[in-house]
């Protein structure tokens, strides 16, 4: 057993809340004091798919948007989907959301969107940010725009996003799970399964795209 004493770790800011008000969810002294020198602020859940904790989440995050002045958000998507969520919320797409996003996007955030979108300012346009890999479910949907993007820097690889988009095709699921077994099912020569992981990398980052490619 070590003998090694150790400092305690610094507390975090914490707070109680007694009751929970949907309309003015910030009205806490404490919470606004914390919240008034934070520069990024973290919204969690302690678990997914329960609407009550992404009706409330909803709820804090248009706040933070109206009374602290909150304009970028942060979303565990992919980086291809958030400038189509960015135009939704902003109501410059009509489109029902589900038909912008991937399943699992609509899964994770489809009640909290929907429920973000009504009170947000129409005034002010909030960025969206997508911090995490193209959509796990399907990928060929991330691919698709990437190839109008390919057309106008780098037509010579137009072969080879083909090849990427028909393999992608075939990935398919209802869940993360479903997902990866299928790519057990995928028979492709190597050229092919290479392409695909080029290209679905390069989605993360259209300005790399052509380092991976050229």
């Amino acid at each position: 057993m070590s003998t090694t004493s150790h400092s305690a770790a610094p507390a975090a800011p914490s707070f109680s809340v007694a009751a929970w008000d949907a309309q003015h969810p910030l009205d806490d002294i404490a919470l606004r004091e914390i919240l008034s020198n934070a520069r990024v602020i973290a919204v969690g859940e302690s678990a997914h798919f329960i609407d009550e904790l992404s009706d409330a989440r909803a709820d804090i995050v248009a706040a933070l948007v109206r009374e602290f002045g909150v304009d970028d958000l942060a979303l565990e998507i992919g980086h291809d989907e958030a400038p189509l969520v960015e135009d939704w919320l902003s109501g410059q797409r009509t489109e029902e959301l589900r038909s912008l996003v991937g399943p699992l996007t609509f899964a994770l955030y489809g009640t909290f969107l929907v429920g973000l979108r009504a009170p947000l300012p129409r005034h002010r346009r909030v960025r969206v940010l997508g911090v995490d890999l193209p959509n796990s479910l399907t990928i060929e949907p991330s691919l698709a725009p990437f190839a109008t993007l390919l057309d106008a820097i780098d037509p010579a690889a137009a072969e080879l996003l083909h090849q990427a988009r028909e393999v992608a095709g075939r990935v398919v699921g209802g869940s993360a799970a479903a997902s990866a077994a299928s790519w057990l099912d995928v028979e492709v020569d190597a050229a092919a399964f290479d392409a695909v992981v080029v290209v679905a990398s390069a989605t993360t980052d259209p300005a790399a795209a052509t380092l991976g490619l050229d």
